[in-house]
């Protein structure tokens, strides 16, 4: 596989392997990233599953099941970090080579 300059990486790169001709400025460590909180209700017990899209999320506050709903508890969430989905994330920081930036 020829090393593609870093102006000709697209969308369509992105979730598999490029080799790149650029220069690493900045490699952070490799960190746990969530992809499925989970929550348990101390109410009622109920287990609460939170897709995480993007780099923040917004906790779950209150339960959202129909028995604290009926009984008007709002029981109290504690994240379950055990049993939530978790993948490794790296982020690396790249710039172009002097040779490949335009003139202008």
């Amino acid at each position: 596989m020829p090393a593609l300059p870093l102006r000709n990486v697209l969308a369509e790169h992105v979730g598999g392997y490029v080799k790149m001709d650029c220069i690493v400025t900045r490699v952070q460590s490799v960190k746990p990233k969530v992809r499925v909180m989970v929550y348990e209700c101390g109410a009622c017990g109920a287990e609460i599953f939170k897709m995480v899209e993007g780099d923040s999320f917004m906790p779950v506050v209150e339960c959202s099941s129909q028995v604290c709903k009926t009984n008007k508890t709002g029981g109290r969430i504690s994240a379950q970090v055990k049993r939530s989905k978790m993948v490794k994330f790296q982020e690396v920081r790249v710039q172009e080579p002097a040779h490949q930036v335009p003139i202008g």
